[in-house]
């Protein structure tokens, strides 16, 4: 069933602090990783032959709590998440849903240490396996913001990075589609000017996320080579400029040194896309051949179990709810009870009331 959701409330109030640490994604980038990838990149003419088309990704939400239910995430939240993602991914006409409710588990040890063993068969097990299954949970630990896993094929994301600029579910999201980072193998030990210089020799490098791997060249003669001799430059896709780590190195949005390839072409990156690390630089953007990429991802076998449940019908709300009664900071003389009204919203399936106070309560509806 998808579910179209929209939020109907009296007093909404967010707070926002700004994070002091540097997050950091930690998926694992190695060859096997970017092997979906490589074998993908021969379907990539039958993608572009296509006419557009609407690709819909069922999502299931995994809210994780502590063993006594403490520490899970507002679900409010999620959904807010959920209709970024959607509008993040909007250009590339993929369209997300709940692909059911979402799913509670009290779990101490998956909600902060995901990436053990234990925690990992509890996750495959708790997996739906007819959609993309995200856990947000309190801390994946060591200064990781989320991860994808490839054997268990599941996404993970620290509850206290949703709605942040950073974008880390639409970055997870990219590796759940084979996306690498741009900075792939620069991940460790990104560009230092007083190691590096203005013109960066090393014809390769390695981190904890990746094996050793060629440099990218801005002439992009190497970026889709594979084999022990050449290894795999970057993130084996061309369009996407070298980036040697210097969004990660400056946590900006603007290229702040001038840097060469070894070659003595000027490298200048794409600090803004999806798959870099930088920090409020909206709007992040994807290059075509990463678009190329996810949609062929959405269409291989290794995915079809997305498309078991087809979703044709895309009617997205264009409206907010609008609250007739009572009126904001109205006084109503009831002690038993308050009759709430709004106008319907077109295409709404369901409304959500939350009524906060000492104890929040949650209604949800299909009635106005």
């Amino acid at each position: 069933m998808k579910y179209i959701i929209t939020f109907l409330s009296a007093f909404l109030f967010f707070q926002f602090s700004a994070q002091a640490q540097a997050f950091k994604c930690g998926t694992d980038q190695s060859d096997a990783f970017m092997e979906d990838l490589i074998r993908n990149k021969k379907n990539w003419d039958n993608t572009m032959q296509k006419a557009q088309v609407e690709r819909f990704v069922p999502v299931q939400f995994h809210l994780i709590a502590n063993n006594d239910g403490s520490g899970r995430v507002d679900p409010r939240t999620v959904l807010k998440s959920l209709c970024e993602l959607n509008e993040n991914y909007d250009s590339l006409e993929l369209r997300f849903y709940l692909a059911d409710e979402m799913n509670e588990i009290n779990n101490t040890q998956i909600n902060n240490n995901p990436g053990g063993n234990a925690s990992a068969s509890a996750m495959r097990n708790a997996k739906n396996n007819a959609a993309m299954n995200v856990f947000v949970i309190d801390d994946s630990g060591e200064g990781v913001a989320g991860f994808y896993t490839q054997g268990g094929d599941y996404i993970v994301v620290n509850q206290n990075q949703l709605l942040l600029d950073r974008h880390t579910t639409e970055h997870e999201v990219g590796h759940f589609f084979t996306l690498a980072h741009t900075h792939r193998g620069w991940e460790d030990q990104p560009y230092d000017p007083a190691i590096h210089g203005d013109t960066v020799l090393v014809t390769t490098v390695n981190s904890s996320q990746s094996p050793t791997i060629g440099v990218e060249l801005v002439d992009g003669s190497n970026c889709g080579n594979l084999g022990w001799n050449n290894p795999l430059a970057g993130d084996g896709i061309c369009d996407t400029p070298p980036d040697y780590g210097f969004g990660q190195r400056c946590n900006c949005c603007n290229m702040g040194w001038t840097v060469y390839d070894r070659n003595g072409d000027l490298i200048e990156p794409m600090l803004n896309n999806v798959m870099s690390y930088s920090e409020n630089c909206s709007p992040w953007n994807f290059t075509p051949q990463q678009v190329l990429a996810v949609k062929t991802s959405y269409d291989s076998d290794r995915r079809a179990y997305l498309r078991v449940n087809e979703v044709s019908d895309y009617t997205p709300l264009t409206e907010g709810s609008v609250i007739v009664s009572p009126m904001n900071l109205e006084t109503i003389d009831s002690y038993n009870g308050v009759l709430l009204e709004w106008e319907s919203v077109p295409n709404a399936e369901e409304y959500i009331i939350t009524v906060d106070g000492t104890v929040a309560n949650e209604y949800r509806t299909s009635n106005t």
